[in-house]
């Protein structure tokens, strides 16, 4: 994983739905709901969820998120997949997608 293969955090949208995608930023939020960790990961072009959950993740990169705090620098690589109807946040331009995380680095 190497920050010169990285996407942009605010370029992505519905079309990159399906694909991998390594990011690059800075965690602007974080919201720990048990074993499932959501971070709003920025960058200069805009910010974008990533998904921290055992299901999708090694047990070690779930513990290393869950020390994550705000405005850590990060490289995440992810699955791009689209949010159900409910979950939409129409107050970013990403809003109807997010990043299951598999790997990151502080």
């Amino acid at each position: 994983m190497t920050y010169n293969d990285r996407t942009h955090c605010g370029l992505l949208g519905l079309s990159d739905a399906g694909t991998t995608v390594i990011l690059a930023g800075w965690v602007d939020a974080l919201r720990d709901h048990g074993d499932v960790l959501f971070i709003q990961l920025r960058d200069r072009s805009g910010i974008v969820q990533v998904v921290f959950s055992p299901e999708t993740a090694s047990r070690d990169i779930c513990e290393r998120a869950g020390q994550l705090k705000s405005e850590f620098c990060v490289l995440v690589k992810g699955d791009v997949i689209k949010r159900d109807q409910d979950n939409i946040n129409t107050n970013i331009t990403t809003g109807e997608i997010e990043v299951i995380a598999s790997d990151f680095t502080i």
